[in-house]
């Protein structure tokens, strides 16, 4: 973060909506009360909320007036049990919703232990929503890695 710039991680935070997370939702980078790891790595601030595919997974977070950005990664996990071969059953998409408009789209995940970056311009929001939609419940494991809110 640039001088004078404050980061906090949205585990740090409350989330005030938590929908569709039907097989779990966690904001400690757990799945089933394990960590879990992606890219060889553990999360300890990953927020993973894994939808049944029949609507997006969605956290909602109300915004510090000064937000200026959100910053992060977002990746397919890997839990403690996965099986080597197991991979998700459809891709994994990711999205930032400031104040109900979409203002970043990951590109579709397919594959355990890929990440992709994210850095998005969300000054004057006051509402936020990390969406993970996917078509298909199976092996589903999106999160979002130590994602944070800069002011």
């Amino acid at each position: 973060t640039a001088s004078g710039e404050q980061a906090v991680f949205f585990a740090d935070l409350k989330e005030t909506v938590v929908t569709g997370a039907k097989y779990g939702f966690s904001t400690d980078g757990s799945y089933m009360g394990k960590p879990f790891t992606c890219m060889n790595e553990k999360w300890p601030k990953a927020i993973s909320a894994i939808g049944d595919g029949s609507a997006p997974a969605v956290v909602e977070y109300l915004l510090p007036t000064t937000a200026s950005r959100v910053q992060g990664r977002v990746g397919v996990f890997s839990p403690s049990e996965a099986k080597p071969d197991q991979q998700p059953g459809g891709p994994i998409v990711f999205e930032v919703v400031a104040d109900g408009r979409v203002v970043w789209t990951s590109a579709p995940m397919t594959k355990r232990d890929a990440a992709q970056p994210f850095r998005v311009n969300i000054r004057g929001a006051t509402k936020i929503e990390l969406r993970t939609q996917t078509k298909s419940g199976y092996c589903a494991w999106g999160a979002w890695l130590n994602p944070q809110v800069v002011r």
